[in-house]
């Protein structure tokens, strides 16, 4: 099933690429409209698509790092444009890798339960995962192997200022095409 849903999606790439490429007054709608510039992306650390689509290079998957990613030859599209046309190019361009990363894991994925109980100790850790978004950073206290604290930061904390940036750079009526090619999240803010 899975694999069928990856071959449609392959199968559907061309057409979405086409979409955007085709159509003169698509481009001309989100070329140059909600421009994050790489200089405020970087003082606001953004990370994900909107990160990368104004030129920035993190990806919790490489650095700090974890695995599996090293071994996987990971690639990660970045444009310097910082408009809503390479955010679109951006997550159109993420589309094949992720299909390919997702087979390449079911192919290797053991056998054997993929979830287990927390050992019964106390302790604290910090941890990271790469979202779309950008990096989701999670700590949790464990007391005798029950959790006893949890936080959790979503990238698009980052992100709202940006968006707020972006949409002066364009009419009013493309806030929403601005809003949605930034995509934050409303309640990942109140983690």
């Amino acid at each position: 099933m899975i694999e069928e849903m990856l071959d449609a999606l392959e199968d559907e790439l061309p057409s979405l690429t086409r979409v955007f490429e085709d159509y003169a007054s698509l481009q001309d709608r989100v070329m140059g409209t909600g421009i994050i510039p790489p200089a405020l992306a970087a003082a606001y650390n953004a990370g994900g698509f909107v990160g990368r689509a104004s030129g920035q290079h993190r990806d919790a998957r490489m650095e700090p790092g974890y695995p599996p990613y090293a071994e996987l030859g990971l690639s990660v599209p970045r444009a310097q444009d910082g408009d809503v046309a390479a955010r679109i190019k951006i997550r159109l361009q993420e589309i094949p890798e992720s299909v390919r990363l997702v087979r390449v894991l079911l192919e290797a994925l053991p056998a054997g339960p993929l979830a287990f109980a927390p050992p019964p100790e106390s302790g604290m850790g910090l941890g990271v995962a790469e979202s779309f978004r950008g990096p989701v950073w999670h700590w949790l206290k464990l007391d005798n192997g029950q959790i006893q604290e949890a936080f959790v930061a979503d990238a698009s904390a980052a992100h709202w200022p940006l968006l707020e940036h972006a949409a002066t750079t364009a009419i009013l009526a493309d806030f929403p095409l601005i809003n949605k090619s930034v995509n934050a999240s409303y309640s990942g803010v109140d983690l």
